[in-house]
């Protein structure tokens, strides 16, 4: 009995390692075959409209187009090649993607983007499917105190313990009553997002103190996992 679960035990770790394999080949021909390829198109439509017949505006918005499609699918490529990357899986990753994809944004208007809280969180591991929903949740999170909020300051923080993780997100805006505002696509999304994460998504705010979203859920037993086949 004992040698049956072992050998068990063998397959399962040696399936899991395959798979990872298969993800990072897959990561890495998406980043080197088609990611290239996009930021070669969007380069040579700048190129061409920079070229090309000043007087032809038809011409020069076609190439307009044809550039800001290729930015929009480089950008798109670049989270699917993060999302697949099984040595980008921590909840430390997560942290450091939603900084990287606003340092300069933030930079250039003025908003202080801080990550607190996240000294230990490289051995929190997330599942790829955690990975992508939390990343699309806090990104739209990010956007709608942008666009909303007017704030000065954003805060990012991550609570773990045992099996379950807290992410919160706070901003010092203008905040708004959520007893008569009618949410719309983009919170609805997160909240579905976090029902398909067996999560919550809590949304606390008043007008002129800001809002918080803080997303709590439990990834214990698929973290245990994925710590053993590490």
């Amino acid at each position: 009995m004992a040698f049956f679960i072992y050998y068990l035990s063998t397959i399962r770790i040696k399936n899991q390692l395959e798979i990872e394999k298969l993800k990072l080949k897959i990561a890495s021909d998406l980043h080197d075959n088609i990611g290239s390829g996009l930021t070669e198109i969007s380069i040579l439509s700048e190129l061409a409209k920079r070229n090309g017949d000043s007087t032809n505006t038809v011409i020069k918005k076609d190439l307009q187009k044809i550039s800001d499609t290729a930015r929009r699918l480089v950008d798109s490529m670049s989270d699917i090649v993060w999302v697949v990357n099984p040595q980008r899986d921590s909840l430390h990753d997560l942290i450091v993607k939603l900084k990287d994809s606003y340092n300069e944004f933030f930079g250039s208007v003025g908003i202080s983007f801080q990550v607190k809280n996240v000294a230990k969180s490289d051995d929190i591991k997330l599942p790829m499917e955690y990975k992508q929903n939390l990343l699309l949740m806090f990104r739209e999170a990010i956007n709608n105190a942008i666009k909303y909020s007017a704030c000065n300051k954003i805060i990012l923080e991550a609570f773990f313990k045992n099996d379950l993780i807290e992410i919160v997100l706070k901003d010092d805006g203008v905040g708004f009553d959520s007893e008569q505002i009618n949410y719309g696509n983009g919170i609805k999304n997160m909240k579905d997002r976090a029902k398909k994460l067996n999560g919550k998504l809590k949304i606390e705010s008043g007008v002129g103190n800001g809002t918080t979203i803080i997303f709590s859920g439990k990834i214990g037993r698929l973290n245990r996992i994925k710590t053993f086949f590490d």
